[in-house]
């Protein structure tokens, strides 16, 4: 790959780019990639079920609780989910819940090596996940909700059978094939709740640009590379193919033709990277190992199988040897 240091300077980069990002590029203190297509996972909520129960979009995880049991007694599923296509999906679980409750601090720390993930902030986290799960508040019952698809969960959610759906910002590119003109329901999105109540959200990549080290053009690369990642061609590129944007701060008013409603996530989304507050997805920050335990796993603890502490002990084992290794991804600093 070229070494792209000599582009920071040259065109501002440090500025543009949010410094966790250059940082997730870097190995050993250079720079050979862009990461591009900033994901997080988020609350969608069906805004018409919303309105007709006067119920608001809960901020914490107190709330969110509150807001399930109201949903149950209605006679409404909170959450549409799957684990019947996508095992690898039980991620968002553990990724969503450890941030958001343990904190994206302890989240930090457990990467780097300073705390296990042992801590009792996890065990909470996840001791929360699974009483939600075997109460049903996923897809009506736990039997239900591993076999369901993406198609029955979404469809479901759209049609106010289920009122809430944890996915990533990635289901706008999907949202109008359920919320169609012919349907009632409409949808809104906002921060999946945390213990704190504040806003935080998740870093998660899809891919990345780089050059190679071979081309006699490393110049042409540079100024190519510069033009790619302004905020304006990001924002134009998301109007017009759905990629989402790298974080250079990309505007609302940058990304015309984009419905308002993820347009101002994904700027409220820039404000909390610059502020910091922000937390870790597992598919961009976690070594192979460790990844494949967490969404092979999680659903064991969720029928009972195996506790939340045997699990995070499983997983603690895991990750120590893949830290030894070297086999973390590069952890941007706090």
């Amino acid at each position: 790959m070229l070494n792209l240091d000599p582009f920071i300077e040259k065109y501002g980069w440090d500025e543009r780019f949010a410094a966790w990002s250059l940082d997730v590029g870097k190995v050993a203190g250079t720079l050979y990639c862009l990461p591009n297509e900033v994901e997080t996972i988020v609350l969608w909520y069906n805004k018409t079920v919303f309105e007709d129960n006067g119920w608001e979009p809960p901020t914490t995880t107190d709330e969110l609780v509150a807001l399930c049991e109201k949903m149950e007694g209605a006679g409404i599923i909170p959450f549409g989910g799957q684990a019947g296509e996508c095992e690898e999906c039980n991620e968002w679980y553990f990724i969503e819940f450890t941030n958001k409750v343990a904190g994206p601090d302890k989240v930090y720390k457990a990467l780097i090596g300073e705390i296990p993930w042992t801590d009792p902030g996890f065990e909470e986290g996840i001791a929360l996940l699974t009483d939600m799960m075997q109460r049903g508040w996923w897809m009506g019952d736990l039997k239900t909700f591993l076999a369901t698809t993406f198609d029955e969960y979404r469809s479901a959610f759209a049609t106010g059978k289920a009122a809430m759906n944890m996915e990533g910002t990635w289901f706008y590119g999907a949202v109008a094939d359920y919320f169609t003109e012919d349907n009632p329901n409409d949808w809104a999105i906002a921060p999946f709740p945390s213990k704190t109540g504040d806003a935080i959200y998740c870093i998660g990549l899809g891919s990345a640009w780089s050059g190679n080290a071979a081309t006699k053009y490393p110049d042409v690369v540079g100024e190519f590379l510069d033009h790619y990642f302004s905020p304006e061609i990001m924002g134009e590129i998301f109007a017009k193919c759905a990629l989402a944007p790298a974080a250079v701060g990309v505007t609302a008013e940058q990304m015309e033709g984009v419905d308002p409603r993820i347009a101002k996530v994904l700027e409220d989304m820039n404000a909390a990277f610059k502020a910091g507050n922000y937390g870790y997805t597992n598919w961009t920050f976690f070594p192979p190992k460790s990844l494949a335990y967490v969404y092979e796993n999680l659903e064991r603890v969720w029928i009972r199988e195996i506790t939340a502490a045997e699990y995070l002990q499983g997983l603690d084992e895991i990750f120590a040897e893949e830290l030894v290794e070297g086999a973390v991804p590069p952890i941007p600093k706090r």
